[in-house]
């Protein structure tokens, strides 16, 4: 199982880069992937996508793998319940709590994963893509802090999220929606390669974990590319 992932700041964002990434391993057989980005006209969005990201990853490393029927179930409702907490102790507006999510649960053993995403973003099953777009209006899990009681609601919440169910991973890719915000630089005319392909389907440098980042420098150097927009992208390819 090879690994590679990019997150960069944006050119239209001159402090912080509003995305987070993580890979986390989990209870030896499990890892967990996920790419998060905050609301830009939210507060402190950078804030909001690393605080979703790292209580995930503390969501994750409670489940009991062996006794859960739905571990990323378990761990997103987990997830969004310390997170409203943290909200709550915190005293803190839903503005400043405003992040996408997209995760995916994968068990080594078996090469089979799991991926929900919540917001908007990209999702590319064995280069099947799906690009989610909101218009610009994402459903952030923040906005849904009131309507999630108890385990019955957020199974309703649950149940319309974008799900992609017992995979066989061997290419597979999860990113923000930066991904769509290569633009030339100082321009708004379209490019000649297909950006989203490029990342998502060429296996150029297949196998080195440098992949995405040396892509998205040869995007920067060689056709004069760049991201408006934050990005963090992983991809995980299983050829043989």
């Amino acid at each position: 199982m090879n690994y590679s992932k990019l997150i960069s700041k944006g050119s239209q964002h001159k402090v912080f880069c509003e995305d987070f990434m993580i890979d986390e391993q989990l209870n030896g057989k499990f890892k967990i992937f996920g790419v998060f980005d905050g609301c830009s006209s939210g507060k402190d969005s950078h804030f909001a996508s690393s605080l979703l990201g790292k209580t995930v990853i503390s969501a994750a490393k409670k489940v009991d793998f062996e006794q859960s029927v739905n571990p990323l179930k378990e761990i997103v409702y987990q997830a969004i319940r310390s997170y409203k907490e943290i909200q709550n102790s915190l005293k803190l507006d839903v503005n400043e709590m405003l992040s996408t999510m997209i995760l995916m649960l994968l068990n080594t053993e078996t090469n089979i994963a799991e991926i929900i995403a919540i917001g908007d973003g990209l999702v590319s099953v064995n280069q099947e893509i799906t690009n989610i777009d909101q218009l610009n209006q994402p459903d952030y899990p923040a906005y849904h802090f009131d309507e999630i009681e108890n385990y019955n609601d957020f199974e309703d919440f649950y149940t319309k999220q974008l799900i992609f169910s017992n995979i066989k991973v061997e290419d597979i890719t999860i990113s923000t929606d930066g991904i769509n915000s290569y633009l030339i630089k100082g321009q708004n005319e379209s490019q000649e390669i297909d950006v989203i392909e490029y990342f998502t389907k060429d296996s150029f440098l297949n196998g080195n974990p440098a992949m995405l980042a040396r892509k998205h420098n040869i995007l920067k150097n060689k056709h004069r590319l760049e991201n408006g927009d934050d990005i963090a992208i992983i991809r995980i390819t299983n050829f043989e």
